[in-house]
């Protein structure tokens, strides 16, 4: 799966999407909160993402264990792009 986390995109309250550089507060997340190097690499390896990464399932996984650390908004978004979102509205 490719993902860009330095232009995720966002909805914002009128439900536009805005592409938002996320890397550093997802990067950042993650490798503080790791409890395996897998975890702190991703975590590691998003931080310093220049754009579009191609994770592995298992990478996709540890997004989404760690999806509920995240904001409302950034959680929603991060689960869209890899599949599980629901927020379909205003595509």
């Amino acid at each position: 799966m490719r993902i860009n986390f330095k232009e995720l995109p966002i909805r914002d309250i009128e439900g536009r999407l805005i592409p938002t550089d996320v890397a550093k507060t997802v990067g950042n997340v993650l490798f503080n909160l790791s409890e395996d190097v897998a975890e702190w690499q991703l975590g590691v390896d998003i931080y310093h993402s220049n754009g579009e990464m191609d994770l592995t399932d298992d990478e996709v996984a540890i997004l989404r264990k760690f999806s509920n650390r995240f904001l409302y908004v950034l959680r929603s978004s991060i689960l869209e792009v890899i599949g599980d979102g629901v927020l379909n509205r205003n595509a």
